[in-house]
């Protein structure tokens, strides 16, 4: 069996989720290139969708993605995550948290980027992501002028 077979066969379950997350920076994103690789975006939140059971045939690479704020759509179209399929992802976060003496159990989850960017939320809105077949997840949000939300597919 092979480590990539080995690894499809090790994920249980995939999510529609709702990344939050905050910038170091003040006017991000208009900031240096160079800045927002090193800025860590810290997390404020992960909302997940209700869980499915994973599927290998999900089209990982171009999924449909919609996601609207406030009833404005701001992203729907077949989306790309920057790695293309983020499942490569896994195996090498994988290894580091073996080398680390990380435990990874079944119940923890791990994202993997973003199908759909970051989009800034100026009020407390309602925010609805959906990603492919996947269960929706409709969530409001009170937000700084500083937060984000990104959606991302968990497995």
């Amino acid at each position: 069996m092979s480590e990539e077979t080995f690894l499809h066969e090790g994920i249980l379950e995939m999510a529609c989720a709702i990344e939050v997350v905050s910038s170091r920076f003040l006017g991000w994103p208009h900031i240096p290139e160079f800045w927002k690789l090193s800025d860590l975006q810290n997390h404020g939140a992960l909302l997940l969708g209700s869980p499915a059971p994973y599927d290998p045939d999900f089209p990982y690479l171009t999924p449909p993605v919609s996601l609207q704020v406030g009833g404005n759509e701001q992203a729907k179209f077949p989306s790309g995550n920057p790695a293309g399929d983020p499942r490569t992802l896994l195996q090498p976060f994988l290894q580091q948290c073996r080398e680390r003496g990380i435990p990874m159990e079944p119940h923890h989850w791990i994202t993997t980027g973003s199908y759909s960017g970051v989009y800034f939320i100026k009020n407390s809105e309602c925010i609805q992501a959906t990603l492919g077949d996947l269960d929706p997840l409709t969530t409001s949000l009170l937000s700084s002028s500083r937060e984000s939300a990104t959606m991302d597919k968990s497995a």
